[in-house]
């Protein structure tokens, strides 16, 4: 099963979003470079060329997942005590969301007495960090990992769309200075009009957003299912 679903990761966590990329990276190119030209995609009816796609996709994904891991956005939800929402400006609506994710003080204060308990008071000196990893690997080594797969997949999927939906968000938005756009497919050819790449410009946000409260809803699932299960093994 672990084989299965990580063959199916590579397809849905690195093919599809380095797909989004690849087109975005297109887009961009061919903008900069050949903004009067027309976008020539009859190479798309050759299965060799659609392999080599396949395969370009593959490393962009990679690369996508490298730019989300860095970006302090993307990144997973922290072992953080809970922060007021009150503290907050009502601008930051990132924070703010966030904050419902975050653990509260008393949640902490278990996990301390629990790593006390089990491992050594010595242990209390590791940073948050070290302690979710400490707590996690402990998760594996029990083999009791219930739906942690699972959750790291689809976690990695959503912060690879978002990555690269931001990428082709930019694509588009260097395209609305150009009038003249248009793709064909040797026998017809489609004019995609400024109005049409105004409405995907506007309408790219809502599906970056939409997949970022995906991605942290789901390292936020990741990050209280290991911290339960700790806390529940430690009675023993």
């Amino acid at each position: 099963m672990g084989e299965i679903r990580a063959s199916l990761y590579d397809i849905f966590g690195y093919l599809l979003p380095g797909l989004v990329g690849v087109v975005a990276i297109r887009l961009l190119a061919w903008v900069i470079i050949y903004p009067d030209h027309i976008l020539n995609i009859t190479p798309l009816s050759n299965s060799i060329f659609l392999f080599a796609i396949g395969l370009v996709s593959y490393i962009v994904g990679h690369f996508i997942h490298a730019v989300g891991n860095w970006l302090p956005i993307t990144k997973s939800v922290k072992l953080d005590a809970y922060q007021n929402h009150t503290s907050r400006s009502s601008l930051n609506f990132i924070g703010r969301y966030l904050d419902q994710y975050k653990l509260s003080q008393e949640t902490i204060t278990l996990i301390n007495e629990a790593l006390s308990r089990k491992f050594g008071s010595e242990y209390l000196k590791l940073n948050n960090d070290e302690k979710f990893n400490l707590i996690d690997e402990y998760r594996i080594l029990s083999e009791k990992e219930n739906e942690r797969e699972i959750f790291t997949y689809r976690e990695g999927f959503y912060r690879g769309m978002v990555i690269s939906l931001l990428f082709l968000w930019i694509a588009i938005g260097f395209s609305l200075f150009y009038k003249n756009f248009a793709v064909t497919t040797g026998n017809v050819l489609f004019a995609i009009h400024h109005n049409e790449r105004m409405f995907m410009f506007l309408a790219t946000p809502v599906g970056i957003i939409g997949f970022w409260r995906r991605m942290v809803r789901f390292s936020s699932y990741r990050l209280r299912s290991a911290i339960s299960l700790f806390l529940v093994l430690s009675k023993d």
